[in-house]
């Protein structure tokens, strides 16, 4: 029997992928026995493949090796996945997983060993985290935590850097649930031990103070602390920008998160068009990665697509910010349509944006049409996670009481305006600074709405918003006064 060359081999695994996005069943048994009779041969082409060629070969292929775990072959493809990938996610976790496995299997206390089962937590926490799987991403993030900050205790020198590492990534994982004030506080703590580390060693660790600057600033704007938040992504953005100017292949990436955020920070202060010249220079760098490579950076233009319609209409530049959000939308529901678990959130925020910008084109049938499937997603997610995604979903309410409220509807919007408010009253008492803004407005809006409606208000759900947002200083006492 004639050998296979790499390369027809590559080419006859194309094809079994071709097959499994027509004939699902028939492709994936294929594929199987390819896996089955050389998988330490076919693995790392199939990542090859999944990168050239798309879904869903790298997803039968994770199904394939959590059936046939093998530790030896999960060492061997770990440095072949990208960091960054949508096609291959779930392989990099069941990767990840393998590999955790195994260094929690050794019956041992020592440094090496506790190092390395960190290690693996921290990874596998990353790779869970890109498939939406929230809890699990924490759980294993805090064991690293843990694992970590006890090696650190005894060995500094070593073992403070990957300490730090962790302390970034919990933060990640511990915002992505609404606990946002504890993720404030383990990236307060990262920033401080990646600072030290950078002042001794620059070259070594001031990429990764500026990651963790970045994260700070995105902390802090979770909290409303608006000023620091600028200040924190002004300080990462000079270092990545000395940075990226050094080594463009290795750091234009993260110079692109950076703008993106720093887009993000700047608006919120009022700062338009300084906002959109870091928006728009954000989505020119994201996009050529996009082009490069389309599996890593996809994502990433999407997000910046989302923030640059968000710039544009700012500035009253409608119909560019309209067609701004429809590429967004258009990109999210694609990667939404493969892998819902980790991008419906990202597909209902520019749902919701693009509602926003019918809406001000007076497209308002399409508007509401959008705002209503935001809604509706966000219904799930936040009854699955109701930390981190009821606030989000009030927002979306806001916006689609808005817009019911503009076609003359004031009986809908003030219900959708008094929804958005019992959902947001407990995370309003809260954190009120947090918060605050968005009760305000749906406070007011939903008043002037009964008002049109010719309703009257709830004294029981009016009463105990508008005194907090009284004492927290977000409203006067002459606006609550006039609230009543």
């Amino acid at each position: 029997m004639t050998r296979l060359t790499k390369t027809e081999a590559a080419n006859g695994l194309t094809k079994l992928n071709w097959m499994a996005q027509l004939w699902p069943d028939e492709g994936r048994r294929k594929i199987f026995r390819r896996l089955d009779r050389n998988p330490s041969k076919t693995l790392p082409l199939i990542i090859d493949v999944a990168l050239e060629s798309g879904d869903p070969i790298g997803r039968i292929a994770a199904e394939w090796f959590a059936a046939h775990p093998d530790s030896a072959l999960a060492h061997q493809i770990e440095p072949s996945i990208p960091h960054q990938t949508v096609v291959l996610r779930e392989l990099a976790a069941e990767t990840a997983a393998i590999l955790h496995a195994d260094a929690a299997a050794i019956d041992d206390r020592s440094e090496t060993v506790l190092s390395e089962r960190a290690r693996t937590l921290n990874n596998l926490s990353n790779r869970l985290s890109d498939l939406g799987r929230r809890e699990q991403a924490l759980a294993a993030i805090e064991e690293a935590v843990a694992l970590r900050r006890t090696l650190a205790a005894a060995r500094p020198d070593a073992f403070t850097p990957d300490l730090a590492q962790s302390l970034n990534n919990l933060s990640n994982r511990l915002s992505e649930l609404g606990r946002r004030e504890e993720a404030l506080a383990a990236i307060e703590e990262a920033v401080t031990l990646r600072r030290t580390l950078a002042a001794a060693r620059p070259d070594a660790f001031t990429p990764d103070l500026a990651s963790s600057l970045n994260n700070l600033s995105i902390r802090l704007s979770d909290l409303e602390r608006r000023e620091e938040a600028l200040a924190a992504i002004e300080e990462a953005m000079a270092l990545y920008r000395t940075l990226a100017a050094a080594r463009p292949e290795a750091f234009t990436p993260d110079f692109a998160m950076v703008l993106n955020n720093l887009s993000n920070m700047l608006s919120a202060l009022g700062r338009r068009e300084e906002a959109l010249a870091a928006s728009e220079e954000a989505v020119a760098l994201r996009r050529t990665l996009a082009a490069a490579r389309p599996d890593a950076f996809t994502p990433d233009l999407a997000s910046s697509l989302n923030n640059l319609s968000n710039g544009l209409s700012a500035l009253g530049r409608r119909e560019q910010a309209l067609a701004a959000i429809e590429e967004a939308v258009a990109l999210r529901r694609t990667l939404a349509a493969a892998r819902p678990d980790a991008f419906t959130p990202d597909l209902a925020q520019s749902l919701n944006n693009l509602s926003n910008g019918l809406s001000a084109l007076g497209r308002r049938e399409e508007a509401l049409a959008a705002s209503e499937e935001a809604v509706t997603l966000y219904r799930t997610l936040a009854a699955a996670r109701p930390d981190a995604f009821t606030p989000d979903l009030a927002r979306l309410l806001y916006v689609r009481g808005s817009i019911l409220w503009a076609q003359g509807e004031h009986a809908e919007a003030a219900a959708s305006f008094a929804e958005g408010l019992r959902l947001l009253a407990p995370f309003v008492e809260r954190l009120p600074q947090a918060h605050g803004d968005l009760a305000a407005g749906l406070l007011r809006d939903h008043r002037q709405s009964l008002r049109d409606a010719g309703q009257e208000p709830d004294a029981a759900l009016l009463g105990p918003i508008r005194r907090i947002l009284a004492e927290a200083g977000i409203i006067t006492a002459e606006e609550d006064e006039d609230a009543g």
